[in-house]
């Protein structure tokens, strides 16, 4: 399948997509990372947290200077928040400011990190 065709799947038969996403994620490059970074976003839409978790692990590993390096570090604070992991998600918005102190995300990173 093309990568029109990954996407396209993803909104009728999710399943099939993650598989398709880390078939490409597995390679090398661009295209891959890219596969990675939608398998993290298709498993927070899952409610698969710890996959999700794990799967921007991946990218951040792989990928750290990725074209979206700086979402998947924010994806992070984000899944880390909204399971009620605080002090983890502290810990992920103060990581995410060390990384992107300008980033699109920075405001929200400082309130969260600051927060007691």
């Amino acid at each position: 399948r093309t990568w029109t065709e990954e996407i396209t799947l993803e909104a009728h038969d999710q399943p099939a997509a993650a598989r398709g996403y880390r078939k490409v994620a597995d390679g090398q490059g661009e295209w891959a990372a890219l596969a990675l970074y939608s398998l993290a976003e298709l498993e927070v839409s899952l409610s698969r947290a710890d996959q999700a978790l794990a799967v921007v692990a991946e990218y951040m590993r792989r990928f750290p200077r990725g074209a979206s390096s700086e979402d998947a570090a924010w994806l992070r604070v984000e899944i880390l928040r909204t399971t009620h992991k605080h002090e983890a998600a502290r810990d992920a918005a103060a990581d995410y400011l060390r990384r992107f102190p300008s980033g699109t995300y920075a405001k929200s990173a400082r309130r969260l990190a600051d927060a007691p």
